[in-house]
């Protein structure tokens, strides 16, 4: 399951490349007033074949006493997840898909490292080791995006030498 999630995130998140830079080229606000009606329709449909469906009764939807209730921070969820998805489509619009993706792991890493330091919450070595891993390739590939020719020229340690001892030409795009 986590392996189909993964692998759905990841279209979505080209797919919207794409379609904020690539052939079609739609502007931030455009894609979010074309994507946020479908997505809204494929969750209402959910909610509607969720009583139907054996597999879905294991998620309580709640009455309609606790959506009254709960009216003004439900508005405030859809207002925070509105400006989310245009923050998202304009970082696509100015980056990459893989750049988003790096960023989202740092942020991730971040979360657990800040819960860490906040709550005292237990970090397992596994997850160290594994976040550990991760920021380190992402620093490498940024290393070798802003240094291409370094990188060229001397590989993939040479490349990484350049670059700590300070010998690597910059980057012109």
């Amino acid at each position: 399951m986590q392996l189909l999630c993964n692998f759905a995130e990841s279209s979505k998140i080209v797919m919207q490349g794409v379609l904020l830079s690539g052939a079609v080229r739609l502007d931030p606000m455009s894609f979010v007033a074309v994507v946020s009606p479908l997505c809204g329709a494929f969750v209402g449909g959910l909610i509607l074949l969720q009583p139907q469906v054996a597999g879905f009764a294991l998620v309580a939807l709640p009455t309609a006493e606790t959506l009254r209730r709960c009216s003004a921070l439900l508005a405030g969820n859809v207002l925070c997840a509105f400006f989310l998805n245009l923050v998202i489509a304009n970082y696509l619009k100015n980056g990459s898909p893989v750049a988003f993706i790096l960023t989202n792991l740092v942020k991730d890493a971040l979360i657990v490292v800040a819960s860490s330091l906040a709550f005292g919450d237990d970090v397992s070595l596994l997850q160290s080791c594994a976040f550990s891993v991760q920021l380190s390739f992402i620093a490498l590939w940024s290393m070798m995006k802003a240094n291409p020719t370094a990188f060229d020229k001397h590989g993939l340690c040479g490349g990484v030498m350049c670059v700590i001892d300070g010998s690597a030409p910059p980057h012109t795009a």
